[in-house]
């Protein structure tokens, strides 16, 4: 049968007292453990906060903070050596670069081609240089473009002078000689970082660099675009003006107008048809303009 009595209690009054006092040194001990570990969290966490904040300040220049000051314009260009035209000049031509790799152009008789060096950004080499500069040089006379861009790093100047410097070296490789006239392509505000007084003197640096190795310079842009990347800098440099999808008519009355940089356009860009019936840029030189500086006589 079932006993009713109570059941004995395990242990006696000595062991039960015992065993609750080894119950309460092990919850210290871990207490102790975890205040511990607290402790020495919260010593990395302000070795690691002063840290980080001396390297702020101590090695500042080293993040590559922007410098954002720049000229008010785009001036004091050195003037580089230009081969000189004889006889007569054309008054039109083309610009290809890499959108035209594959296709067939058609000589274009007494006109002037103006080659894209790049391939849309300057560290992005345009693949059909080559060819399209031979056929460059089969027309009445050619020149040469290269795309612009600043990441809004560092010195400004320097910024400018090394992407001339990388020009330099792939005109050098593309067999381009000095006395070529070279345009900066100046259209793309997404590609600009900083202020517009920086891009001024990245422009300014970029150009100088340029004609310093031996070729002419000019800029190329629109002047809404032209307003927003250098708040409309006035320029010591000729100009080439892009006005999209337009006639000659409207190209003609573009020519007589003062347009970006505070000075009339020397050639002004529209979007016309090639001879394969697809859109290719063609080129109108403004009338009493002297190609010599601008176009190099082929």
């Amino acid at each position: 049968m079932t006993s009713r009595a109570t059941p004995p209690r395990t242990g006696s009054p000595s062991a039960r007292t015992s065993g609750a006092t080894g119950r309460r040194r092990l919850t210290r001990a871990q207490i102790r453990r975890r205040r511990s570990g607290c402790a020495l969290s919260l010593l990395a966490s302000l070795v690691a906060f002063v840290a980080v904040g001396y390297a702020i300040v101590a090695g500042a220049g080293s993040l590559g903070r922007p410098v954002e000051t720049g000229p008010r314009d785009i001036s004091g260009i050195p003037e580089a050596s230009a081969v000189q035209w004889a006889g007569p000049q054309p008054d039109y031509g083309v610009d290809v670069s890499y959108p035209q790799c594959g296709r067939t152009l058609r000589d274009l008789g007494d006109g002037y081609v103006i080659v894209g060096l790049d391939g849309g950004m300057p560290d992005r080499p345009n693949p059909c240089f080559a060819a399209q500069w031979q056929f460059a040089l089969r027309q009445s006379g050619a020149a040469v473009y290269v795309n612009t861009a600043d990441d809004g790093r560092g010195d400004p100047v320097k910024e400018g002078r090394r992407n001339a410097r990388d020009d330099l070296r792939a005109l050098a490789a593309a067999g381009v000689a000095p006395g070529t006239p070279v345009w900066l392509d100046v259209e793309l505000p997404e590609v600009w970082r900083g202020s517009q007084a920086r891009h001024r003197a990245v422009i300014t640096a970029h150009l100088s660099g340029l004609a310093e190795g031996g070729f002419p310079v000019g800029i190329y842009s629109a002047p809404a675009l032209w307003r927003e990347i250098t708040g409309g800098a006035s320029v010591s440099v000729p100009t080439w003006v892009g006005i999209g999808t337009a006639t000659r008519k409207r190209a003609e009355e573009t020519c007589r107008a003062e347009s970006f940089g505070a000075r009339k356009p020397a050639i002004v860009q529209r979007i016309g048809t090639g001879s394969d019936g697809r859109p290719l840029d063609r080129n109108l030189t403004c009338p009493g303009t002297d190609l010599t500086g601008l176009v190099r006589p082929a």
